[in-house]
C-alpha cells in the first residue's frame, strides 16, 4: 500500500505525466462516464475544455500500485 506521500510523489513523477497524456488521448479528450451517460461536450475549439478533465485510476493507486502505470487500468473523466 501506498502512503500518502509516495502517492504526491508519484503524481508528480514524468512516467505518469507521460502516462496521463497517453490516456487523455486514447479518451479522445472526453470524460469517459459522461460519454457511457450520452453527455459528450463536442466543442473542441473550448480552449478550456482539457482544464476540466482528470485522469484517474479506475483500481486506486493507494491498494494496486502495481497498476499504477498500466493504461487499461486508467479512464477519463
Amino acid at each position: 500500500m501506498l502512503t500518502q506521500a509516495e502517492r504526491h510523489t508519484f503524481y508528480k513523477s514524468k512516467a505518469w505525466v507521460s502516462i496521463r497524456k497517453e490516456a487523455l488521448k486514447r479518451d479522445n479528450y472526453e470524460c469517459q462516464e459522461c460519454k457511457r451517460q450520452g453527455k459528450v461536450f463536442t466543442d473542441y475549439h473550448d480552449p478550456d475544455k482539457h482544464k476540466r478533465l482528470d485522469v484517474d485510476h479506475i483500481k486506486d493507486l493507494e491498494h494496486h500500485p502495481e497498476l499504477a502505470l498500466d493504461i487499461d487500468n486508467l479512464t477519463t473523466l
